[in-house]
C-alpha cells in the first residue's frame, strides 16, 4: 500500500509504502513509463537491483525484494526515517570533528565492503548518506530520490576505466577553529 511519494524524476518515482507480506514500512522504487520504453534504462535498473541484492552491511540500506508486476519494474528497500547528511551539513555546519570522523568511517566501511564484492557506488556524496532518526549509524546508498534510480550502483567490471578512477572533490564538512577565524 502506497503511503506517500518521497522522490520523483525522469527515471521513476520512489514511495514510502506498507509491505503487507513483510508487515513493515519500505521504500519502493518504481521505473517511470518513459523509462520502461528504454531498454537501456530498464537494464540499468536491473543492474542496480542485482548490485543492491549482493549487499548486506550495517552501513548500507538493505534491498528486500525486486521484480516486475504488470510491466512495472520495482525495487523494495529498507525505509530510513531520518535526514540525509547533506541536509545535516546545510543546517548544522561546521560540525564537531569527532562526529564527522565517525560518519566518514561508517561510510568508508560500507564502501569497502561493497568494493570487496565488486560493487561501486557511482554517486557517493553527503546527500546519499542517511542518518536514521535516533541512531548514530550512517547508512550509505540511502538516496531514495530520483537520481538514484538506475544510477547508484555499478559492478566494477562494467565501469569504463576513466569512471573507476578517483578524483578529489573539496567538501567543507568541518572547519577547524583556525579556519573559522579566517
Amino acid at each position: 500500500m502506497i503511503l506517500e511519494e518521497i522522490g520523483r524524476g525522469g527515471m521513476g518515482r520512489v514511495f514510502k509504502a506498507w509491505r503487507r507480506t513483510m508487515e513493515r514500512v519500505v521504500a519502493l522504487k518504481v521505473l517511470s513509463e518513459k523509462a520502461l520504453g528504454s531498454k537501456e534504462a530498464v537494464e540499468r535498473f536491473r543492474r542496480e537491483v542485482r548490485a543492491a541484492a549482493r549487499l548486506e552491511h550495517p552501513n548500507i540500506v538493505t534491498a528486500y525484494d525486486a521484480g516486475e508486476a504488470r510491466g512495472v519494474h520495482f525495487l523494495v528497500m529498507q525505509y530510513v526515517e531520518g535526514q540525509d547528511l547533506g541536509r545535516v551539513l546545510a543546517e548544522r555546519a561546521p560540525l564537531p570533528i569527532h562526529e564527522v570522523v565517525d560518519w566518514m568511517l561508517q561510510a568508508a566501511r560500507g564502501l569497502a565492503y561493497a568494493h570487496q564484492l565488486g560493487v561501486v557506488h557511482r554517486d557517493i556524496k553527503p546527500g546519499t548518506c542517511e542518518l536514521p532518526r535516533g541512531k548514530r549509524e550512517l547508512l550509505a546508498w540511502s538516496e531514495l530520490g530520483p537520481k538514484a534510480i538506475g544510477k547508484m550502483f555499478a559492478l566494477a567490471r562494467g565501469l569504463a576505466p576513466f569512471s573507476a578512477k578517483a578524483k578529489k572533490v573539496p567538501v567543507p564538512l568541518v572547519q577547524t577553529d583556525k579556519q573559522q577565524q579566517t
